[in-house]
């Protein structure tokens, strides 16, 4: 079964539609209406004429219509007909022969009334030969002749009722000879509502878009950010003060947080060192009993793992005040120079563990930045490669500019057992570690580290297999300059 997306775009498009399409068929009832009213009231009008032109023309002797006013052309070419008040034909031309006129008791009613009321009944009506007409009954009083008396009992004019038709075309009919240019409108008016309904839902969804958008660029590392109150519609402006007072809250806690843990980092680190110190002393003792050096030295690696904790805490917490926008001292870096420099730190632990080292560089490596947090990230790349990958492989360092000369892609693989594209996204945060890394030392801080470093360049981090799907390939991001 296929279920549509739900979207208020989708909707409003659709409402409007129908909502449009039902005024425009109404509409269009109305239209067809007076488009019929249009046609057949100035014929019947015509109709009534020519029935009041013909009733003038005539005259009766002693109930006997007298024609004499009448021409040839009128009896030949005129379909009509007199009537007596009992429907006895008085007198009818040549082509009403061939008029067929039908009515039922509703209509005889109506055409009692009308004509009582001194009003002209209009009905359709048919020729011999299909072709429609439309005819005209009117109730009108014949003349006498000049200079003739009236006979005992009876009235100077003849009451009658003189019937009119003439060819007329039904609006049906008419209308379905235009059925091409009716098509064509209709198309253009289905156009039109879509075209309209898409216009009005996208200005209708646009306060929303723009509280969306506004809102996806408030992040922990832009937390000032502020939904724009004033350029929103009354019934959303709550909505967006409530949004920004939360906001407002969770910026708060944020800065709590971050001073909270640069504060308690640093604090830590004094009391770590004097504790080494201490520790480190005693451990020179040569009356030390081995079991008690022992476990001196377990002592001694966990504080020194504290040390390294608290440390890289303290650069969390100075790499999120800088991705929150706070300015930190930057300089030209080579890149190059950077990942050199790590690689010649790290030669002794690759060497240990029977890693080899490789360094590819192309063009220009220099960018604007950070140093000592660009040494860190690269650092934090390289040690783990080192550490993951496997015995007697290689670990890469390759540098190289974009096409645009806008960034430089800082990259390292290696041939460890690689990241699963559903934990790339995870060794990212901050004290995350994969099953696949458990077994080794660690804080699950490198990455994150290296991530935070990045977004305070304003750079990228992306994850994905090494060479022949092979180990891991992260690469680094870097914009030449942070303007």
């Amino acid at each position: 079964m296929i279920r549509l997306r739900t979207s208020l775009f989708r909707h409003i498009v659709l409402w409007y539609t129908v909502c449009t399409m039902l005024i425009v068929a109404i509409y269009t009832l109305i239209l067809y209406g007076e488009v019929k009213r249009g046609r057949e009231r100035p014929f019947d009008v015509r109709l009534d004429a020519m029935a009041a032109e013909l009733a003038d023309d005539l005259q009766h002797s002693r109930g006997q219509l007298d024609i004499a006013r009448l021409s040839a052309a009128d009896l030949s070419t005129r379909a009509f007909a007199i009537f007596s008040p009992q429907w006895e034909l008085l007198l009818a031309s040549v082509p009403w022969q061939n008029v067929t006129w039908s009515t039922n008791t509703i209509h005889f009613g109506q055409f009692l009334e009308r004509t009582r009321a001194g009003k002209r009944y209009h009905t359709p009506a048919k020729d011999g030969t299909g072709q429609d007409l439309r005819l005209s009954i009117a109730h009108a009083e014949i003349a006498p002749l000049v200079g003739e008396d009236a006979a005992p009992g009876a009235t100077n004019s003849l009451p009658v009722y003189v019937a009119v038709a003439d060819l007329f075309e039904p609006t049906d009919q008419f209308l379905w000879r235009q059925k091409y240019r009716m098509a064509t409108a209709f198309v253009v008016v289905c156009i039109a509502v879509l075209v309209s309904g898409l216009l009005v839902a996208r200005l209708g969804v646009w306060p929303i878009t723009l509280l969306a958008t506004t809102a996806e660029r408030i992040t922990p590392e832009d937390s000032r950010t502020r939904l724009p109150v004033t350029k929103l519609p009354h019934e959303l402006r709550v909505l967006a003060l409530t949004l920004n007072q939360a906001f407002d809250r969770l910026d708060a806690a944020l800065q709590s947080e971050r001073t909270f843990t640069a504060a308690a980092a640093h604090e830590i680190r004094s009391p770590l060192a004097a504790l080494i110190a201490r520790a480190q002393r005693i451990r020179c003792d040569a009356a030390l009993p081995p079991a008690l050096a022992a476990q001196l030295d377990a002592v001694l690696g966990e504080a020194e793992r504290l040390t390294r904790l608290s440390g890289q805490l303290l650069l969390l917490a100075r790499l999120d005040r800088a991705a929150a926008g706070e300015a930190f001292p930057t300089q030209a870096v080579d890149l190059a120079e950077v990942a050199q420099d790590v690689l010649d730190s790290l030669h002794e632990a690759a060497a240990g563990r029977d890693v080899h080292l490789h360094l590819r560089t192309q063009d220009a490596t220099v960018v604007q930045g950070h140093e000592e947090w660009l040494l860190r990230a690269v650092y934090n790349l390289v040690n783990n490669a080192i550490a993951y990958t496997a015995r007697e492989t290689n670990v890469v360092v390759a540098l190289e500019p974009t096409a645009d000369g806008t960034r430089v892609l800082l990259s390292v693989s290696d041939a460890g057992p690689g990241i699963a594209p559903g934990e790339r996204a995870k060794v990212v945060q901050r004290f995350y570690r994969g099953d696949r890394t458990r077994a080794t030392e660690g804080t699950g801080l490198g990455l994150a580290i290296v991530l935070d470093v990045l977004r305070a360049h304003h750079g990228e981090l992306f994850i994905a297999e090494g060479t022949g799907g092979i180990g891991a390939r992260i690469t680094m991001i870097v914009p030449v300059t942070m303007g």
